[in-house]
């Protein structure tokens, strides 16, 4: 079992030269393209996936259930480097209370990280009632 990065980057343009592989000039991300020959399975949610060449690929501890793994590629890797960078900016004895605004996967992983990083108070508002 493995995990993917969701965008793949060319790493040659002049933006990935400048470390903004995010900007690329030939991104592709997954999940995110047109099926235009049956070789284009990208999408997330089928049993089967082509991978670009080149594509960053992790294996998956064995210990990682399916139903884990299966939340951490996107949603969870964009809050932790969320966070990583909130904590640099916010010292650990200012950290009283913070707002999470929607509570789907990015935000329920927002409210256990902020937890986790010491926020005293950690509300999180969503416009649908749960």
């Amino acid at each position: 079992r493995i995990s993917f990065q969701v965008a793949d980057f060319c790493g040659k343009c002049d933006n990935c030269e400048r470390g903004l592989e995010q900007k690329c000039r030939s991104l592709f991300k997954y999940g995110k393209s047109l099926v235009t020959s049956p070789t284009d399975l990208s999408g997330c949610y089928a049993t089967h996936i082509v991978l670009r060449p080149g594509t960053l690929c992790v294996a998956v501890p064995e210990n990682v259930p399916d139903s884990v793994a299966a939340t951490v590629n996107c949603a969870l890797a964009t809050v932790v480097n969320v966070v990583d960078e909130l904590k640099k900016s916010v010292e650990t004895a200012n950290r009283k209370s913070a707002l999470v605004q929607g509570a789907g996967m990015l935000g329920l992983f927002t409210c256990a990280l902020l937890r986790e990083s010491h926020f005293s108070h950690v509300y999180c508002v969503d416009s649908v009632e749960r």
